[in-house]
């Protein structure tokens, strides 16, 4: 079990059973009370949110999108009489970094199934092409393999994978770029291999790249596993498409879901909290957040200046992502073809990400790729879609220590994988927690008698975290 602090707030990110014992005992103080929640926002944080309260509460979950999901979008491809479901938002997970989330679906009875999870880099200019898979990919011709460049890189891979951790605890805000020069790794390993994967997944220059705090790579990296050479996570995938979990989510919800039902405002008075739509008005003994910050900040009626600061310290990026079957925009040997694949164009230039999801997905048949900002639209397109990421960088980091300030004020919360590291099971554990903090604060609210021996738990658990802190 491990005991993460946000403000006072202790979640249980590593234990989803001490998780579900814990809801157990607080919704009891809440069960017969006819509470009203409402959930303002369908991906993976409103849905945790509206699940875990379903149970004890009378929740109703607001979509603006005709569907549930947020960025838990598979699309259908029908080609050649032949049915296929490919995810073009989440992907993939992992059992380690991902333990709620993982929990969550065994409940539903949703079933995964193992993915591949490799890289290549490819830079035209300089005729080098590689791929981590294993030694022959690393060194795919004699050139490469008469190479000592590569050598000192394959060096730096191994070398930065030992230390990174270390580096983070002695100084997490340190810039990338500053660490790598002042630990003498090779030009190699930064023109072609760390930079340009940094720069695919967020769309950033070299030079923002380089500024990006240690801490932040350092978890992508972690979590992602891409630049370990062995004892790489498992990641999985769930079958027949992500889309499935949202089904089965739907089949079991004992809630109310209105899709394609925009918010408009949310005003507090009296202790309760307004939701206006279009269809009209309702009050509901609190309301969760579960958008993305600044289109909370967007409905909220009045907010304070600590929301609009908090919330308005969170900036977004749109992400451009292109289903497609160009080959053109994989490395040119086919057996290189990895799960990620970064194409660089010019050394310091943004490179372009694209993942090869029949590897990702085991599909069969057609190839299909998947590209984040294209500089050019590929051929054969299936679908072109756009998503919003957190930006984080120091204003939004510094927010993220401060939820408690602003958590629950009038009745409303917040949630969101951007109080994380904008990874799903971000997401998912922050809705948890939100309807952990809801539930309790309804508890004191209508002043209500918990068994001492059911919050016993609780408080040993608290207690364990304060004497550790």
């Amino acid at each position: 079990m491990e005991i993460n602090q946000k403000g006072p707030f202790y979640v249980l990110t590593r234990s989803p059973d001490a998780v579900s014992r814990r809801f157990d005992s607080l919704r009891s103080a809440v069960r017969e009370k006819c509470v009203k929640i409402a959930v303002v926002g369908a991906g993976i944080s409103g849905i945790a949110a509206a699940d875990a309260l379903s149970e004890t509460a009378d929740v109703t979950l607001y979509e603006a999108d005709p569907r549930l999901g947020g960025h838990t979008d598979s699309h259908t491809v029908l080609l050649s009489d032949q049915v296929y479901s490919v995810d073009t938002g989440f992907v993939a997970f992992n059992q380690t970094e991902y333990p709620l989330f993982s929990a969550w679906l065994e409940k539903l009875g949703v079933t995964s199934q193992p993915a591949q999870m490799s890289l290549s880099v490819s830079c035209a200019p300089q005729y080098l092409e590689y791929a981590t898979t294993d030694l022959r990919t690393l060194f795919p011709s004699l050139d490469i393999a008469l190479s000592y460049p590569q050598y000192r890189l394959l060096a730096d891979i191994r070398r930065f994978n030992r230390s990174i951790e270390q580096a983070v605890k002695e100084d997490p805000d340190e810039g990338l770029g500053n660490y790598l020069e002042r630990q003498s790794y090779s030009q190699r390993f930064i023109d072609y291999h760390i930079v340009p994967l940094c720069m695919a997944q967020w769309s950033k220059a070299a030079f923002d790249v380089l500024q990006m705090p240690l801490r932040y790579v350092a978890t992508f990296v972690a979590q992602h596993g891409l630049l370990r050479l062995y004892e790489k996570p498992e990641w999985r995938v769930i079958r027949q498409g992500a889309t499935h979990y949202l089904e089965a989510f739907e089949r079991q919800f004992r809630g109310t879901i209105k899709l394609h039902t925009p918010v408009r405002q949310i005003s507090r008075t009296n202790g309760y909290a307004e939701v206006h739509t279009d269809e009209g008005s309702a009050d509901f003994d609190a309301v969760i957040m579960a958008c993305h910050s600044d289109q909370a900040l967007a409905v909220l009626q009045q907010p304070m200046d600590l929301e609009q600061q908090l919330l308005g310290a969170v900036r977004y990026k749109a992400t451009r992502v292109v289903l497609h079957s160009d080959e053109s925009f994989m490395p040119k040997k086919r057996s290189l073809w990895s799960s990620w694949n970064a194409q660089i164009q010019q050394v310091g230039e943004p490179a372009t990400l694209s993942f090869w999801m029949n590897k990702i997905q085991s599909i069969r048949g057609q190839d299909f790729f998947l590209t984040l900002n294209p500089a050019t639209t590929p051929r054969q397109v299936w679908t072109d879609r756009s998503y919003s990421h957190p930006i984080f960088d120091t204003p939004a980091l510094q927010a993220q220590a401060r939820l408690q300030e602003i958590d629950g004020v009038g009745g409303v919360f917040f949630c969101g994988s951007y109080w994380g590291w904008g990874l799903h099971e971000d997401g998912f554990s922050s809705g948890v927690s939100a309807a952990e903090r809801v539930t309790a604060s309804l508890a004191n609210k209508e002043s209500v008698l918990v068994d001492n021996s059911a919050m016993s738990e609780i408080d040993a658990i608290i207690a364990a975290a304060k004497n550790q802190s």
